[in-house]
């Protein structure tokens, strides 16, 4: 049996909206998976660093994507956002 781990609290769930801005954002700047060269990602949830880390903006968040290709031997990365790139 596989015990399952509750969400973590420290973690914001994005709309679709935000998802598609994040995504968005990835193209612009050329995000590839270092693993594979794959470029299509899915996004995750957001973690709040502003707070967490001092030498972090004050409106800082890491989103964590998940690299599209199945055979991609490293398929979790993240992308460090501003809150008024993404979340609005």
């Amino acid at each position: 049996m596989t015990a399952t781990l509750p969400d973590r609290p420290e973690l914001i769930e994005l709309g679709q909206t935000a998802r598609d801005r994040v995504s968005e954002l990835v193209t612009v700047r050329g995000g590839h998976c270092e693993a594979c060269g794959e470029t299509g990602f899915a996004v995750g949830q957001a973690m709040y660093l502003g707070f967490l880390f001092l030498d972090e903006d004050t409106d800082g968040y890491l989103v964590a994507l998940t690299c599209r290709n199945s055979f991609c031997p490293q398929p979790r990365t993240a992308i460090r956002l501003r809150h008024d790139e993404f979340l609005l």
